[in-house]
């Protein structure tokens, strides 16, 4: 079969098993299959072709950084130091992206029938797994393509052909060793997230990849200020601990290959035993990727010829639980969270910001917390808890017949988000702590701002709900969309803003007046105090029920 009809069969494949990914990690467009099949085909479409685009920008980005650091970094720094760090360091990243970006649209490849069509056509097996496998190819097409020509082009530019050739072969190794581990880990996802989803193991399991994703989206809001304090910081490690860290880097991938590319530029400069150690680690490296990607692919095979088992063990004996109303709607809440991996983000979206800004933040305390960066940390957390609040009403999309018949108020159904809400906000004001803990802050009693904070996230809560519910839902308690409804996401920034930061205002005035922290921090508490009760009388005069 000629390879320009096993890339166009490649492309159905591959739009199948997206399909089918996204309806399993998603259960909102479970519901819409039936009726709007073409609708979400083309989100899918649409979020996948964003998704390529968007990492393709990001890996461009992240060579273009590493070559600048190479090129233009410290002059006082070791060069073989640098280019070992700062080519060991894309390839991480690129990994990073590879892996953590991509995990759920992959497993789509292990359902049963993703490849039917396919099968039935007449065709040779060789020819059958070369389509599983370009539509495999497909998704990584773009940013494949960009990893193993940044770098080496850079190079060939800047040092010359011997580096860039290095450099080419280095980053072919980092992309086998991605595909093949991230064959093998979505495999072992879909069998245990998607063919046991009342375990618990599931649920940690879809927790865990969503947390990863997560760590795959603070590389990309994040890459501008870690890659730099990243490379700064190895850098400084090799010029303290010499030898010790050199040979480190000669055997932890992918800083071998980072290392080989350094040999490959500067040549003798590089001690004997350094050069040795580092070229045959490479190779060892080479030899696994070639054999993990034979394994991944033969696997990938086996799936989607029906060698793996993927149907569901059947549920026998379910115990039924009667718990109060607001406990139920909490567990059923955090059970579709988990499931959807959207939601789940979008709950701690004010601490990825925290995470993604912290080297700028460490930045302007030049060395310890000041007042400006504690200020700045807190009003971070305060202005986006809006959006982890439409996340939790969000999550009502996706299984809102549960109300129909039930005795459930709109202000009960409130509560229960609020108290599960405040449970993140405590998670967000102790991650703040444990930051001023290690950050040596101005005052050691600026420690008891983020804890006198934590009471609000209940009221806060309260308040966005209720604002939410009178403007948008007209009284009642409304699902809402981030994504597609900016109205109510820019409603609930707003609020959340002027709620959260009221309390910080009055520290910031009462020590002000006072030149006293303890004199802010007791206004902080009072503020707090106020809202607190006027969120619990007004809200419910929000509500028709």
């Amino acid at each position: 079969m000629e390879f320009r009809k096993k890339w166009k069969l490649a492309g159905t494949v591959i739009r199948e098993a997206r399909f089918r990914a996204q309806l399993s990690s998603n259960p909102s467009y479970r519901a819409r299959a039936k009726e709007q099949p073409e609708k979400i085909m083309r989100n899918v479409k649409r979020s996948n072709t964003i998704s390529m685009a968007f990492t393709t920008f990001l890996v461009v980005m992240l060579g273009g950084v590493s070559l600048g650091l190479i090129a233009f970094g410290d002059s006082s720094q070791s060069g073989i130091t640098t280019m070992t760090v700062g080519v060991g360091s894309f390839l991480l990243l690129s990994f990073v992206l590879i892996f953590f970006l991509n995990l759920v649209g992959t497993s789509g490849f292990f359902m049963s029938g993703v490849a039917t069509f396919a099968a039935m056509l007449p065709m040779s097996q060789d020819d059958f797994e070369d389509i599983i496998f370009l539509a495999f190819m497909r998704v990584f097409a773009g940013p494949s393509v960009a990893i193993m020509t940044v770098l080496p082009v850079g190079f060939l530019i800047l040092i010359g052909p011997i580096a860039a050739l290095s450099s080419f072969f280095a980053c072919g190794i980092t992309i086998l060793i991605s595909f093949s581990i991230l064959i093998l880990v979505a495999q072992w996802y879909q069998r245990k997230s998607l063919e046991q989803p009342g375990s618990k193991l599931s649920t940690v399991v879809r927790v865990l990849t969503g947390i990863m994703l997560m760590v795959g989206i603070i590389a990309v809001y994040s890459v501008g200020n870690y890659l730099p304090v990243l490379v700064d910081l190895l850098v400084r490690l090799s010029q303290n601990y010499g030898l010790i860290i050199d040979i480190l880097f000669s055997l932890v991938f992918p800083f071998t290959l980072g290392m080989v590319t350094a040999i490959a530029a500067y040549g003798l400069q590089v001690p004997i035993e350094i050069m040795v150690l580092s070229t045959g680690a490479a190779l060892f490296y080479a030899v696994v990727a070639v054999r993990g990607y034979r394994i991944a692919r033969e696997n990938l095979r086996k799936a989607v010829m029906g060698e793996v088992e993927t149907k569901a063990p059947p549920v026998v004996n379910q115990p039924i639980e009667i718990t109060g109303s607001i406990r139920a709607i909490i567990k059923k809440d955090l059970r579709l969270a988990t499931r959807d991996l959207g939601s789940l983000t979008i709950l701690i979206f004010p601490l990825m910001l925290l995470i993604a800004w912290a080297p700028s933040l460490a930045i302007m305390a030049e060395g310890g917390i000041d007042l400006l960066s504690l200020v700045t940390m807190m009003v971070i957390i305060q202005s986006f808890s809006g959006i982890s609040i439409t996340g939790l009403l969000g999550i009502d999309t996706q299984g809102a017949s549960i109300y129909d018949g039930l005795p459930l108020s709109s202000m009960m159904n409130l509560k229960a988000k609020a108290t599960l809400f405040t449970a993140t906000y405590v998670f967000f004001m102790t991650i703040v702590s444990v930051i001023l803990l290690i950050g040596i802050p101005f005052s050691w009693f600026a420690m008891l701002i983020p804890l006198i904070q934590m009471p609000l996230g209940y009221s806060l809560a309260l308040t966005v709900g209720g604002v939410l519910s009178r403007v948008i839902g007209r009284g009642r308690i409304v699902a809402v969309n981030p994504v597609n409804n900016q109205k109510a996401t820019f409603i609930a920034l707003l609020v959340s803003l002027g709620v959260g930061s009221l309390p910080i205002l009055g520290f910031l005035f009462g020590t002000y007046l006072t030149a006293e922290i303890l004199a802010g921090v007791s206004l902080q508490g009072i503020f707090i105090i106020i809202e607190s009760v006027i969120a619990v009388k007004a809200v419910p005069k929000m509500l028709r029920d």
